[in-house]
């Protein structure tokens, strides 16, 4: 989660509490809204993790023509652009407008 995002939700789970909220509310909201994207980016790095850091050569080929095909499709390197700049997993659409 990029540092912009996190500090979005965090607004988002201030905002939803209250100002007048207890501070374990917001926190506990906080918490929940971050759930969801946490999952995501934990899963998507156990499964790319050993296609860039493993001592498995044979992957080398297969991870180059995948990420390159994937630059062509213009679906496909949105979805990558949007991944790398935190705003995929459940809370892009959650945000308010600054």
């Amino acid at each position: 989660m990029s540092q912009v995002d996190g500090k979005r939700t965090l607004k988002v789970a201030i905002v939803g509490c209250g100002s007048a909220g207890p501070a374990a509310a917001t926190l506990r909201a906080y918490s929940r809204r971050r759930r969801r994207v946490l999952r995501y980016y934990g899963f998507s790095t156990r499964q790319l993790t050993p296609w860039f850091q493993s001592d498995y050569e044979f992957l080398d080929p297969i991870r180059h023509f995948f990420f390159r095909l994937m630059q062509c499709l213009p679906p496909a390197r949105k979805f990558m652009t949007r991944t790398m700049a935190g705003m995929v997993g459940g809370q892009a659409s959650q945000h308010p407008k600054d």
